[in-house]
């Protein structure tokens, strides 16, 4: 007698993290838009600079938002504009993460530092061999309801992946002068000491659905554990 089997399998891969990338705002408020936006770009050209002297190369900063925006003060009355606040945020990818505490020091003495990201330069076959230990995970599974129900495998009908799932550790970091740390005093010498970093371990999950034809016992079922 022929029936079917499906299964879940979860699977996953640990690695630690050998990318990181942050974003870089800097923030500058002035009477003028074009006085605010000169010292602007001075600002974010420093900050560059900075991550630049570090081992940051250049295909590594890319600009992700720039916007000058009215000031406005609300009067008894009206709402009048006050000024300009002009935004320009860059994006650094860090390929040595030995290197992150250093580049963050220097970048947060000019602008905010904010969503810091790590990543991994092989998640492809990280993902992959999750995959794999996912399918090895369906199939014990199988094996253990044909055991308990006098039937055996008799090949694989359908596999569908589910989801896959990464996650890694997101930080935030403000400095003076820049929108996280607006109005904040500038903070004591030891402050730009190297930021201490540890990026932890990555972990990638994948889930898949995977139907067996069995031969032999007596059932056709469906197993929706995840564990």
């Amino acid at each position: 007698m022929c029936g079917e089997l499906q299964v879940q399998g979860v699977g996953k891969s640990l690695a630690q993290p050998d990318r990181a990338s942050i974003s870089l705002q800097v923030l500058t408020e002035g009477k003028q838009a074009a006085t605010a936006v000169k010292k602007n770009s001075e600002t974010i050209n420093e900050v560059v600079k900075l991550v630049a002297e570090k081992g940051v190369e250049s295909r590594h900063i890319r600009t992700s938002g720039f916007s000058v925006q009215p000031r406005y003060k609300n009067g008894l009355t009206t709402v009048k504009t006050d000024g300009w606040k002009v935004s320009n945020s860059v994006n650094i990818t860090i390929i040595d993460v030995d290197k992150l505490g250093v580049i963050l020091t220097a970048a947060s003495e000019k602008a905010a530092v904010q969503n810091l990201r790590f990543f991994h330069s092989k998640i492809n076959e990280l993902t992959d061999g999750a995959r794999e230990a996912a399918v090895q995970d369906a199939k014990r599974r199988a094996e253990v309801y044909c055991k308990a129900s006098g039937a055996t495998l008799d090949g694989v009908i359908e596999i569908k992946e589910v989801n896959d799932h990464s996650y890694y550790g997101n930080r935030s970091l403000g400095a003076p002068g820049s929108v996280a740390g607006a109005g904040v005093a500038m903070p004591d010498e030891d402050f730009w000491l190297p930021v201490p970093i540890e990026q932890g371990e990555a972990e990638i999950q994948v889930t898949i659905q995977v139907k067996f034809q069995i031969k032999g016992g007596s059932c056709k079922c469906k197993d929706e554990a995840t564990k």
